[in-house]
């Protein structure tokens, strides 16, 4: 009897590796990447890739940070590093021309927005905590836009030292830019992020021998101006302080030898201004980043909640800057502005409007 035959070996299909693919196909590959420390991770991988990705930088940069950051939040994250550099009036102008992405960002920006998305990010993370349900992909992307533009705010008017008229020309210009809806959800942001700093500044403001001496009071309020000199620093030493767990670190942070630093023209003025003041009334669509939102949800849940108000829109209501240590969360958050999917019933009405 025939002994049995060994089976054939296998044959491996053939493969072609990736230096046998055009060049071209490994750029797609390489912008594909959805995080820049994966494209770092990915241009080190081989010299292919790093030739690859050098000889076409900007253009797979651009692309990455877009994925990163999402296509719908981008022109604000673009916004919000540009206006660093701004001029402080015509603010208005300024967010107009910055609705549009151009093709290639420069390395300045792709850093700059990194930089910025993960102080975004992280605190995007901590405020959809307060909601309930958790937000979906677009409801997100409307609350990280909200913050970019607290960056753009904060770089147009943060470090303003000018006189009132001019605070209020500049505030007047970007609020213009915006729908009253957004100044709103503008509003939501500013009061998330007084309760970000208050448990820091009041534990200094508390303990601190030096700040005792000089009566240095805790943060009652929201228009308080020692944290909102804290909170034009910026979303990324706010979000330093936010997370300080220690009073060392707290300290290390926060203390000045002569004080905390006061600034009374920065949000929570604007805000109230713009509540106040009979100001030309703003576009239900607004200009920050036409045509990026296309949910009428939060429209529809802001026409709701003042159907009985007067046309002067209070796009932040005074009664805020009461009880601000009373709240947990603060009277601001309003989870429908930001969700078509929580009924505009469920909102939180200001007491003016009750």
């Amino acid at each position: 009897m025939a002994e049995p035959q060994a089976p054939a070996a296998h044959t491996p299909y053939p493969t072609r590796g990736l230096r046998q693919l055009p060049i071209e196909l490994l750029g797609e590959i390489l912008s594909a990447i959805d995080n820049l420390p994966s494209l770092s991770s990915a241009s080190l991988a081989s010299r292919t890739l790093h030739d690859v990705f050098t000889n076409a930088k900007r253009r797979i940069l651009s692309r990455v940070l877009v994925n990163h950051v999402g296509i719908n939040v981008i022109p604000d994250a673009l916004a919000a590093v540009e206006s660093i550099d701004a001029t402080r009036e015509g603010g208005d102008t300024f967010l107009v021309e910055l609705a549009q992405v151009p093709d290639f960002l420069t390395r300045d920006q792709v850093c700059s927005i990194a930089k910025l998305s993960a102080a975004v990010r992280a605190f995007a993370k901590l405020f959809v905590q307060i909601l309930s349900p958790l937000p979906n992909e677009s409801e997100l992307a409307r609350i990280e836009r909200t913050f970019y533009r607290f960056e753009t705010f904060r770089n147009l008017l943060g470090n303003s030292s000018g006189d009132l008229p001019t605070f209020e020309k500049t505030t007047d210009s970007f609020f213009a830019a915006l729908a009253p809806r957004e100044t709103e959800q503008l509003g939501c942001i500013h009061d998330f992020l007084f309760h970000q700093i208050q448990p820091a500044y009041d534990d200094i403001a508390s303990h601190d021998v030096v700040w005792g001496s000089i009566e240095v009071e805790p943060a009652l309020n929201y228009a308080s101006p020692e944290v909102q000199a804290i909170m034009s620093s910026g979303l990324t030493s706010v979000y330093r302080i936010a997370t300080a767990k220690t009073y060392a670190e707290r300290h290390q942070l926060l203390y000045r030898r002569n004080g905390p630093e006061r600034k009374d023209k920065f949000l929570y003025r604007a805000l109230k201004r713009y509540s106040c003041e009979q100001l030309p009334l703003q576009s239900p669509e607004g200009s920050f980043t036409p045509g990026r939102d296309r949910d009428c949800g939060p429209q529809d849940a802001w026409e709701w909640a003042y159907a009985n108000c007067a046309p002067r829109l209070e796009a932040y209501t005074l009664d805020r800057a009461n009880g601000a240590t009373s709240c947990g969360t603060g009277p601001g958050f309003k989870e429908s502005l930001f969700s078509k999917k929580r009924s505009a019933r469920r909102c939180k009405l200001p007491k003016s409007i009750r």
